[in-house]
């Protein structure tokens, strides 16, 4: 006899068989035979889930193969904690020897092959066989040929009967327990809704023996009975990545500054989440975006898809469904039929799973309210309904536009209506077309937006807002207002420059001046810029470029003056001669 460990481990469940496979042996002097009625007495199987709560969960101990002959530690004649199961043999349950052999054949797994102890495959009695060669299961994410048969073995009509006729198990909390005859056990969750665990298997202790002796020599002791319940999720995350032009990105990628108008790139990571056990499985990530922000999804702005740093296919690999109705979008892994585990070797679990796209800050978007944009991931946690999904939220991200308000006045600080503007991108930029949403309000325009306009009027008080204007932070980039037609028909029109920096955590804003302002019209206070008109040459102030420019202007003026007179003088005097 050959001792051996058996690992069966799921993607919500993970279980230990450590027993020894073979015929009847001689005890040596330490160990003692099990009588035919200590084997035959009922054992405890337990399921342990940890800090989830599975009271709610419906298990069901189905035997796969029943003890018929083992030994333990001769140590005392009764059973003590001390004692171990040194060997044991098992008889496979009648009504399951078709299905089992059929499983293995359908998985396609060799058994000619041998394990440590050389036991041979026995078709009339396989999960010896079964229990010491399928041993490559014992990891997450426990994949492998003991998973494999598994996955052909559930789907049999006798297995299916069989989990009628099992034991059910008494759940309460973390916990769920049968008493249940020695033998080697399928732990099956039929639970229909919620999260379900896949098929795990384990053997019972003999005799209220549930160490296992170890194989090797200073190898630790198996412990029976026992099931691992393991929940297995996965995650996703968002993050800002770039924007296109003005506006900056924090340093977390959770906030970003942009004006209206402005594109915005973001990313989305996860993993592919653990479909062992699964017929079908289903994944795919939710994207909701408020009214300030629109996804573009074209050949200029494709949204791109990677798994494992590889490309996946759109209507192949994946679907994308976008609705602007409720402002969202969905990547919906694998095939609507099969989910993931129809393309399996594309989607390897626990794969990186990479989302790239781009969304455009609209209209909509308004200085003082963050425009936030959000994920969640869905995926299948019940094996008995691949649809039945579990829902976890990801983080959120936000991008925060500023704004400009202007307040038109004359020399003496009189309110003054009716004075028009344009604005420009930069100093020698092109002027930006905006959209009227109010008197003496405006906003910038997106791109081929209808109703889009030029010329901005102030209010009967004078006044002036533009939203959706953002600067980069400490960059060169700046707008300049520049004046069209003045309240008092002056020819001399104010031109000012200025910079708004956005925070982008916060979403407030400062404006300052910058160079444009010749004339020293303008001021900015309190992060309003105040916009004075002149109604003649000596109305405007006598500092500055434009005042110098009026004082040589006159100063030529008294020269060619005085020059005609000369002339004239020079020619009346030779005239007189």
């Amino acid at each position: 006899m050959v001792r051996k460990k058996a690992l069966l481990g799921l993607v919500s469940s993970a279980a230990l068989l450590a027993m020894v496979a073979g015929g009847a042996v001689t005890a040596n002097a330490a160990e003692v035979r099990v009588t035919d009625a200590d084997l035959a007495k009922n054992q405890t199987l337990t399921v342990n889930a940890g800090s989830y709560n599975i009271a709610n969960s419906k298990f069901k101990a189905v035997p796969l193969a029943l003890y018929s002959y083992a030994t333990v530690d001769n140590k005392d004649t009764a059973a003590t904690t001390d004692d171990a199961i040194t060997s044991y043999d098992a008889t496979t349950v009648a009504a399951l020897k078709d299905a089992i052999n059929q499983s293995l054949t359908a998985a396609g797994i060799d058994t000619t092959a041998k394990g440590q102890s050389g036991l041979a495959y026995d078709a009339n009695n396989p999960m010896p066989w079964v229990a010491e060669n399928l041993l490559d299961s014992t990891n997450s994410p426990w994949a492998g040929k003991l998973r494999d048969f598994f996955d052909k073995l559930k789907n049999t009509q006798a297995f299916k009967m069989a989990i009628n006729n099992g034991t059910a198990m008494t759940a309460t909390g973390s916990t769920a327990t049968a008493s249940v005859r020695p033998g080697i056990y399928a732990i099956v969750d039929t639970t229909a809704t919620g999260r379900a665990a896949i098929v795990a298997m384990t053997g019972t202790g003999i005799n209220g023996v549930t160490k296992l002796k170890a194989t090797k020599s200073g190898s630790p002791e198996y412990v029976l009975g026992q099931v691992e319940y393991k929940a297995h999720d996965t995650t996703v995350s968002k993050r800002i990545t770039a924007v296109d032009k003005n506006g900056q990105v924090s340093s977390d990628g959770l906030n970003a500054a942009a004006p209206i108008d402005g594109v915005v790139e973001m990313k989305l990571t996860s993993t592919v989440p653990n479909w062992t056990g699964y017929d079908k499985y289903t994944y795919k990530l939710v994207d909701t975006y408020s009214q300030g922000l629109k996804l573009l999804n074209s050949d200029t702005y494709p949204v791109t898809v990677k798994v494992d740093n590889k490309p996946l296919t759109k209507g192949t690999n994946y679907t994308l469904t976008a609705n602007e109705g409720s402002r969202t979008f969905t990547v919906n892994f694998g095939t609507a039929d099969a989910g993931i585990t129809a393309q399996k070797e594309t989607f390897p679990v626990g794969a990186p799973v990479e989302v790239t796209y781009k969304m455009r800050v609209t209209g909509a978007a308004v200085q003082g309210t963050a425009n936030v944009n959000n994920v969640n991931v869905q995926y299948s946690h019940n094996p008995n309904n691949w649809t039945d999904l579990e829902t976890k939220p990801g983080n959120e991200v936000k991008v925060v536009v500023g704004k400009v308000n202007l307040v038109k006045t004359d020399r003496d600080g009189n309110r003054l209506a009716g004075a028009e503007r344009r604005l420009h991108e930069s100093k020698n930029g092109p002027e930006l077309y905006v959209v009227k949403t109010g008197e003496g309000k405006y906003r910038l325009a997106t791109t081929g937006e209808r109703g889009a306009v030029k010329d901005m009027k102030t209010d009967t008080q004078g006044n002036l807002e533009i939203q959706g204007v953002t600067n980069t932070k400490g960059g060169a980039d700046n707008y300049y207002l520049k004046e069209v037609k003045s309240p008092f028909n002056f020819h001399r029109l104010p031109v000012v420059g200025i910079h708004v920096d956005v925070n982008e955590k916060n979403g407030s804003h400062q404006v300052t001046e910058k160079d444009g302002d010749t004339d020293n019209m303008a001021t900015v206070a309190n992060n309003v810029v105040t916009v004075k008109n002149a109604r003649n040459l000596f109305d405007m102030p006598k500092t500055g470029s434009t005042w110098m420019v009026i004082f040589g202007t006159g100063a030529a003026a008294l020269l060619v003056a005085a020059g005609l007179l000369l002339y004239v003088g020079m020619r009346k005097s030779r005239q007189a001669k």
